[in-house]
Order: C-alpha cells, then sequence, then structure tokens
C-alpha cells in the first residue's frame, strides 16, 4: 500500500497475515485469519485488505478445502477482521480487486469457477471458467487449475490457469489441458479471449505493465 505506507504478508502455513512500515520495513502488528491465507489484495482508500483462504490448515480438517475471503480492516492502530465472504466453490486463490475497492475478483483453484464480490451489498456473481465442460460449482474439477487473476482498467480481468495432466475421474482417461491466459469482461463476467501455452508451460503469476497494454 504505497498510499498509506504499509506493506503486507500472508503466511500459508501458520495462517497470520503480518504489517509493516513500508519505508523501514519495521514490523507493526498481525492479525490470525486461519485456514491457509494465500494471495492478497487491498483497497488503499478505505484501507481494506481482502485475502483468499485456499485450505484449512494441516491437522485441523483433513481433506477438506476453505471457501472463504477473508476482509481485513487496516484503518486502525490494530489489524481488524471486518468481514468474511464464503463463495461457492472450494479452494480460492486468485484474488484482486478494482481501482475503487467495489469489486472483488477470486478465482477457486479446484473447481475452475470465477467469482466477483461486491464488499459493499455482499453480493457475489460467479461463472464457470472451463466450457468444454460446464462442471458444477462446487465440484473439485482441476482441469484448468487456475492460479492468479489480474484486474486491469476496471473492464478487463486477466486469469492464469497451470493446466496439466488431467485424468477423467469417470473414464480414467488421461488428457493434456494446455496453460493458459484468459481474458474475461470483468463487468459481465464473460470470456473474452484465451491464450494457450503447451501444457506442461504452467503459467503462474502475471502483473499489469503500469504504461503499457501488455501482462506479464
Amino acid at each position: 500500500d504505497e498510499t498509506n505506507g504499509y506493506w503486507f504478508v500472508s503466511t500459508i502455513a501458520s495462517g497470520y497475515i503480518l504489517r509493516f512500515d513500508l519505508e523501514t520495513d519495521e514490523y507493526i502488528d498481525k492479525i490470525f485469519v486461519d485456514d491457509s491465507p494465500a494471495i492478497l489484495t487491498l483497497n488503499e482508500q478505505q484501507k481494506k485488505l481482502y485475502c483468499s483462504r485456499m485450505m484449512p490448515m494441516s491437522g485441523m480438517m483433513d481433506g477438506s478445502e476453505s471457501t472463504i475471503i477473508q476482509e481485513v480492516d487496516y484503518s486502525g492502530s490494530m489489524l481488524m477482521n471486518s468481514n468474511e465472504f464464503t463463495i461457492p466453490s472450494p479452494a480460492p486463490h486468485g484474488i484482486s480487486i478494482n481501482s475503487d475497492g467495489s469489486e472483488v475478483y477470486v478465482a477457486s483453484n479446484t473447481a475452475d469457477w470465477l467469482y466477483k464480490i461486491m464488499p459493499n451489498t455482499g453480493e457475489i456473481y460467479g461463472a464457470v471458467m472451463d466450457i468444454s465442460i460446464s462442471n458444477p460449482q462446487d465440484i473439485t474439477t482441476q482441469r484448468l487449475k487456475p492460479i492468479q487473476c489480474e484486474s486491469v482498467s476496471d473492464s478487463l480481468l486477466f486469469v492464469t490457469c497451470s493446466g496439466g495432466i488431467w485424468v477423467d475421474p469417470w473414464t480414467g482417461i488421461q488428457e493434456q489441458i494446455p496453460g493458459k491466459v484468459q481474458m474475461w469482461d470483468s463487468q459481465n463476467l464473460i470470456l473474452i479471449d484465451e491464450f494457450e501455452f503447451d501444457w506442461n508451460s504452467t503459467p503462474w503469476h502475471l502483473v499489469n505493465s503500469p504504461d503499457e497494454n501488455i501482462i506479464y
């Protein structure tokens, strides 16, 4: 958060989010959010942090996955858990936010579904990412395996999908799913286009160029 002078880190194995001073790197405080906090995104204007909680921590709930997006308020002297949003799919991982903080976007790593959360109202909208099979939102599919999403210009959303070998649970037949980057209309959650790599390319994290129409 360059506006307010903080940086944050999630500790996926211990369930904490920590806040540091952006200039001095001095530790300020931490908060326990539980369930393996993964990727973070933030609203600098309202000083709200959003965290995807991908799975319960080891030994707590074996074999299950979290469905929770955590909202943390950092406007005061201490980090505070201010809200939780539950999506209909397991293992939320990739997460991003639009410029004014009114929309938070989340991708389920295991169900291949994309969601838009409206933090002010609690409304949640969803779309299946793999139209070739159009799987239900609560089923662990793991064909595309979306990793990260990035909001661009408040109209586009880019999502990396790691792909790889997928085994059909009904037939046992293996299929090579290409890694890809999908481009979505974030206003209506409609897939616009996608760029495919090789099946073993495993696209991972991405970043948007600040001055060019380029995604890395």
